[in-house]
């Protein structure tokens, strides 16, 4: 999956929620913003 236009959509929001993410390693980490959600991994 080409995960260029994702990359591009996250980078361009003013409020960021997702701190980080790894496509490569299937993980992403939400910013303390976000209350209740545990999701690290991804499919």
């Amino acid at each position: 999956m080409d995960t260029r236009l994702i990359e591009k959509y996250l980078n361009k929001q003013k409020i960021r929620v997702v701190e980080t993410y790894d496509f490569k390693n299937k993980k992403v980490k939400y910013s303390e913003k976000i209350k209740g959600w545990k999701i690290n991994k991804f499919k």
